[in-house]
């Protein structure tokens, strides 16, 4: 019996030759920054090249100048104002949490860890002065919680947009993140549980491709020598002292950051 090969070919380009001819298609100068944003929105797993799949899901319905111009639009810091009502939402696997009420001037941390028992006296301390806390036990919550809350619908029960909170937000001095560099994903439908080695690197890459460009990203972790990542990230850092996540919450509510945790290994 004769067998017949089915050829499938799979048209990849490397991030670098996709960035320049990016920038030579798109009419007006594309800044560095949207670049990093879009190949991370485009190369969420950091294989190195940009798959027209990928490209045509992330086009969608609108022209694809269309989309790459509203990463041009987000990342404008906004002031925030004081905010006197405490919070602090936990969120399972089995409850994702949907979209929140955030008023305005709230301050929101989101911490991404699977042990939040080792968190319990940074996250009082950040509810004491007044920051909302959401806590997000694996990646695959963490990235359908920002998913839920980054706008782009319409709250069905009104007429105004009620779902834009990060973008809208989108700024160190209104959300800040958390995360840790590895930890046990929760198991998923379909998926068993596992051990993720790049869950800090998966969360801040996911968090810049979709545009978020202007929340800061902390890796919390004892093993800081693994998130040399950091690095290739504009408002991003790494750590092992609670110190430096205590100063790091404390600019969330102030406004006033010395920037000393937006690098590898802070101390």
């Amino acid at each position: 019996m004769a067998t017949r090969k089915v050829l499938i070919q799979v048209f990849t380009v490397e991030k670098d030759i996709f960035v320049t001819a990016l920038k030579k298609w798109f009419k007006v100068p594309l800044e560095d920054s949207v670049c990093e944003s879009i190949v991370c929105r485009l190369d969420e797993y950091n294989i190195g090249g940009i798959n027209i799949t990928v490209l045509d899901e992330f086009a969608g319905f609108k022209s694809l100048r269309v989309q790459i111009a509203s990463y041009r639009q987000v990342g404008a810091p906004r002031p925030s104002g004081p905010k006197d009502s405490v919070t602090s939402e936990r969120q399972s696997p089995e409850k994702t949490s949907g979209t929140i009420y955030h008023p305005p001037g709230e301050k929101l941390l989101v911490w991404v860890d699977d042990n939040p028992g080792n968190n319990i006296r940074l996250v009082e301390f950040a509810r004491s002065i007044g920051i909302r806390v959401y806590e997000l036990p694996s990646t695959a919550v963490a990235k359908v919680w920002i998913d839920q809350n980054i706008g782009g619908r319409r709250d069905k029960e009104c007429l105004t947009n009620t779902l834009d909170l990060l973008r809208s937000n989108n700024s160190g001095t209104s959300i800040r993140i958390i995360t840790d560099n590895a930890r046990r994903e929760s198991s998923t439908e379909g998926v068993a549980a596992f051990f993720n080695h790049n869950a800090g690197e998966e969360v801040l890459r996911f968090v810049r491709g979709r545009g978020l460009e202007s929340i800061p990203v902390l890796v919390f972790c004892a093993r800081t020598n693994y998130t040399t990542y950091v690095r290739n990230f504009a408002l991003a850092g790494s750590t092992g002292h609670p110190r430096v996540v205590h100063n790091y919450i404390t600019a969330l509510k102030t406004g006033v950051d010395d920037m000393n945790w937006a690098r590898f290994e802070a101390k």
